[in-house]
């Protein structure tokens, strides 16, 4: 009975794996317009999407081959290939925020610039004023 439900949750990751990557894959190629950086961290998504798909397919073979593969542990193997993919994962996540971050730096310079280009224009008009009322009370 356990043998069943294990692969059973094998056979459901696997499906998992596989809705990921292909939803991966079709964002990437919808989004192709944009610049390469701000795709990074989907690229990181697909590896790890890659990885964890390997994973689960060493799981579906294990299930009928044993505990063997390639003269190496399957754990092992898997221990490997999850490591792999936690790494992306937590890699894409870390990309992603430092790229929200930048924005919002690049967003608070904008707001400092613009306040300076105002307050230069206030005081080109203030000055502008301080002339004409010279002019208009001699």
């Amino acid at each position: 009975m356990t043998d069943y439900v294990q692969g059973l949750f094998v056979i459901v990751n696997t499906m998992i794996s596989l809705y990921i990557l292909v939803y991966v894959i079709i964002f990437l190629k919808r989004t192709r317009e944009l610049p390469n950086l701000e795709r990074r961290p989907w690229h990181l998504l697909v590896a790890g999407a890659a990885f964890f798909m390997l994973s689960q397919l060493v799981s579906f073979i294990s299930l009928y081959l044993g505990d063997l593969l390639f003269g190496l542990s399957v754990s092992h193997i898997k221990l490997v290939l999850e490591f792999f993919y936690g790494g992306c994962v937590l890699l894409a996540f870390i990309t992603q925020s430092h790229l929200i971050l930048m924005k919002d730096v690049i967003v608070i310079m904008r707001r400092l610039k613009n306040q300076k280009k105002e307050s230069e224009l206030e005081k080109d008009i203030n000055k502008d004023i301080r002339e004409v009322s010279k002019k208009f009370y001699k």
